[in-house]
């Protein structure tokens, strides 16, 4: 349960998805503190990444990240990913009336690696859950690796934006 920068963090889940585009789930919600949680699973090699950010503008964000060993967990939600999208695909989404039968059968598609889905005209990237606070299922494991998260990401914005952290205080 090494904690690293959240960009770090996402470079290794972005390289374990292009290995292997199936089974993922992504989840984003609002822990202790009013930081943002990004929660990605992967069903193949049971493992849970937590990524704890905050923002500090539009453009800057900090953040810490690690993962755990955990069971998967079976979401009824199709598997998170990127899925080409044809010309003609594209046009109906747009510029005719878009149907739930269109994007439903664009789920239905297997994810692809990044560098295969950058071949058609569009894509589509999701699902993606959201909650308004962090998942109440998380094992304990994951409770503790929360808590660490939290106190690593407010040990470093109390070091480095401290007028931030007044504000919310």
């Amino acid at each position: 349960m090494e904690l690293r920068p959240a960009e770090e963090t996402i470079q290794e889940i972005v390289r374990r998805y292009d290995k292997n585009p199936k089974g993922w789930q992504f989840l984003v919600g609002r822990g202790a503190g009013g930081f943002q949680d990004l929660f990605f699973m992967q069903q193949l090699d049971n493992q849970i990444w937590q990524i704890k950010q905050h923002y500090l503008g539009p453009y800057k964000i900090v953040g810490f990240g690690a993962s755990i060993d955990a069971p998967p967990l079976s979401l009824e939600s199709p598997e998170f990913g990127l899925r080409p999208v044809p010309q003609a695909e594209l046009a109906q989404i747009f510029h005719e009336r878009p149907s739930m039968a269109v994007l439903e059968k664009i789920l239905r598609r297997s994810p692809v690696p990044m560098r295969e889905a950058m071949h058609d005209e569009g894509l589509l990237s999701g699902p993606i859950i959201h909650f308004r606070q962090s998942p109440s299922f998380l094992s304990k494991e994951q409770e503790k690796l929360d808590l660490k998260l939290r106190l690593e990401l407010e040990d470093f914005l109390w070091k480095h934006y401290p007028e931030r952290m007044r504000l919310s205080v």
